[in-house]
């Protein structure tokens, strides 16, 4: 099992997770949440998989994922976000403000905020916003507006 870390790779850095426990996930999740209400820039966020291997330089971002899941709850004044997952493989690209992901997931849930509107059931949904996209499935297909 891995555990998405929010840290930026280094320019032209190759990385792989390692394996942990579900226990670890669990402490994760734990720490986030502490004894506290989150507040507005602080999300909690959990992500387990069997492996997870990332390529990112000044100019592409690639990533290919094993099995895994996902949990993302949010509530503040920049939004809610309410979001469950699991995934069986995929494998993504992006370059400037286009990104592909070839995949096939079952993401379930929906955002409202300042940044746009979005929302998916069992992998296919849209989101229209400074980041619109089309998912079907878990494969996606979006573009980032700034």
């Amino acid at each position: 099992y891995t555990v998405h870390s929010n840290e930026e790779a280094e320019s032209g850095d190759l990385g792989v997770d390692s394996p942990i426990s579900g226990v670890e996930v669990a402490e994760v999740v734990k720490k986030l949440l502490g004894d506290r209400t989150p507040g507005v820039d602080e999300i909690p966020y959990a992500r387990t998989g069997m492996w997870r291997a990332r390529y990112e330089n000044s100019v592409l971002e690639a990533e290919a994922k094993g099995p895994n899941a996902s949990a993302e709850f949010s509530a503040s004044l920049k939004g809610v976000k309410v979001m469950a997952g699991a995934e069986i493989a995929s494998a993504s690209a992006s370059a400037g403000p286009l990104k592909a992901k070839i995949g096939l997931g079952v993401d379930t849930g929906f955002k409202i905020g300042p940044d746009g509107v979005g929302v998916k059931v069992l992998g296919t949904g849209f989101n229209v916003g400074s980041q619109t996209s089309v998912s079907l499935l878990g494969s996606e297909v979006r573009c980032s507006f700034m």
